[in-house]
């Protein structure tokens, strides 16, 4: 049994409309519906015109260990320098991004993806159907260089094969049909990096890997920041984006701020343009001040778990008595003042 608020909720927040340079970009970014290029119409909404030029400062919770896998906090970042196969919209539709199309077999085994042409990594090589083919294999691979923690779980009982079968026509075979296949490779886990570049081995691309996203990793300074520059070149934004060149700012200071007071505190004196997760305290305070996003997803919920190893939870009895007893709205709102739906459950 556990206590929870569902949906789960992200909350950012930036600089009012006076104050605005280029946080809209930022927030759309952060929401996982597009890379920051895209985002002009949203930038538009907030502050009045397209911002051209300038570094976003973005202040975010959790440093990884490393730019790119399967972890979440790897995400936020793997996507601002990488492309996927495919998109999903927020209708979870299909879209396409490398991929111009795509056909499935009658079996639904079969795969062919024909890629867009003209797309280079940053470092200079071809992004076709052969590198592409190289990522899927790599990630189901047992190099600890090049396996994907996230994609293994999901594709390894029914993936066979990926190869290119021309040098844009990229064909995945499965052992058995899989639906969910092209969901997977929308996850900002799954972006496309350069086989040249990866090569170099795991603590190089931990460092400074290479995609053909819209931004290119400049500097990781540990404990501080990643920064990242434009990348003047991008021309492979997904069918979900609104603008299909490169970004319009110049580039983006991802600052590592783990302390929530801090990181909000960073946001007032003007230190950063936009944050990741407004802390509860200072929900009221953020409406008033900033323009605030809420993005509701469809994660797992929130949730308060009973330890039932040991008394008094050990009981399934008291357990029913504490989750008819429980006022489990109160419980929400009074845990997040506000900030978060309180449709709580008990399970």
């Amino acid at each position: 049994m556990h206590l929870a608020n569902a949906p789960s909720a992200r909350r950012f927040t930036g600089k009012s409309n006076r104050q605005a340079r280029t946080l809209a970009a930022t927030l759309v970014m952060l929401l996982g519906l597009s890379q920051l290029a895209p985002s002009v119409h949203a930038q538009e909404g907030l502050a009045g015109s397209v911002k051209r030029g300038g570094v976003i400062r973005y202040g975010h919770f959790q440093e990884p260990a490393c730019l790119f896998g399967g972890w979440v906090q790897q995400w936020y970042l793997q996507r601002q320098y990488s492309d996927n196969l495919v998109a999903r919209n927020e209708d979870g539709k299909i879209l396409p991004w490398l991929a111009e199309s795509w056909t499935i077999s009658d079996d639904k085994k079969v795969y062919t993806f024909e890629i867009k042409p003209n797309v280079k990594f940053t470092d200079g090589s071809a992004l076709d159907a052969q590198a592409i083919a190289d990522n899927i294999n790599g990630w189901l691979s047992n190099d600890p260089d090049l396996r994907n923690p996230t994609a293994a779980p999901y594709l390894g009982e029914s993936f066979e094969s990926a190869r290119a079968i021309a040098p844009l026509r990229l064909e995945v075979k499965l052992k058995v049909p899989f639906q969910p296949l092209l969901n997977v490779f929308a996850q900002s886990s799954q972006g496309i990096l350069s086989p040249s570049a990866l090569k170099r081995g795991l603590a190089v691309n931990c460092e400074n890997p290479v995609g053909s996203g819209p931004f290119i990793v400049d500097k990781w300074h540990h404990g501080r920041e990643v920064t990242f520059r434009r990348n003047p070149e991008y021309n492979s934004a997904p069918a979900t984006a609104r603008h299909q060149g490169p970004a319009y700012v110049d580039g983006i200071s991802w600052k590592f701020l783990p302390d929530q007071t801090v990181r909000y505190g960073s946001l007032i004196a003007g230190e950063t343009d936009a944050i990741y997760d407004i802390p509860a305290v200072a929900w009221k305070d953020a409406n008033f001040r900033f323009p605030v996003l809420r993005h509701l997803t469809g994660d797992p919920p929130l949730r308060l778990a009973l330890y039932t190893a040991r008394p008094p939870f050990d009981d399934v009895l008291v357990r029913r008595a504490f989750a008819y007893s429980t006022d489990r709205k109160a419980a929400v709102d009074t845990s997040f003042l506000g900030s978060l739906p309180s449709r709580a459950t008990v399970r």
